[in-house]
């Protein structure tokens, strides 16, 4: 992705081809993490990538015209299920916390959304990658922004989650 800046705001402008971007450290999937970030998912396709924890589209956010343009995230059926709620065209700041394989949950601009049984895809290549529906290699990803955020393991406590909300918030341009 290519460092843009517009407004005022910084991003990481990803043109959906090549932006593959591992993350470290890599992610347990059968331990807690979260991530909270500031994003633009503007691509139509239903199977892109903002980012993902496994080598599988299942545990990738992404967007799909097809469920009301929401952030995804597929469940135990093996099923794309709205996980952040809202109008994902603009930018946005999603936080995704998964307390264990059996429950992640998602909140848009500060405001608790879902929480959902997850695909079980601890058997799956560990780590997290951005831009890609992949983290072991490039596949389908993203043609967006990313305006900056953090990935962690363990739990995220409710105030360092609304210091790290409101941080992206101010990176994003967006109001909580």
């Amino acid at each position: 992705p290519i460092l843009r800046s517009a407004s005022g705001k910084n991003y990481l402008d990803a043109d959906g081809t090549d932006d593959w971007m591992q993350i470290f450290p890599t992610l347990n999937l059968g331990e807690q993490w979260w991530h909270v970030g500031g994003w633009k998912l503007d691509d139509p396709a239903a199977t892109t990538g903002a980012f993902t924890t496994s080598a599988s589209y299942r545990g990738s956010y992404n967007r799909s015209t097809t469920v009301g343009s929401k952030g995804l995230w597929y469940n135990s059926s093996d099923a794309r299920v709205t996980l952040v709620d809202g109008a994902v065209v603009s930018a946005h700041v999603a936080t995704i916390e998964q307390a264990s394989t059996t429950s992640i949950s998602g909140r848009y601009n500060g405001g608790a959304s879902t929480t959902i049984t997850p695909y079980d895809d601890t058997g799956s290549t560990q780590g997290v990658a951005l831009f890609s529906v992949a983290n072991s290699a490039w596949a389908n990803g993203l043609d967006g922004r990313f305006y900056g955020g953090a990935f962690g393991t363990g739990a995220l406590s409710s105030a360092d989650r609304a210091l790290l909300e409101r941080y992206v918030a101010s990176l994003t341009g967006v109001s909580l």
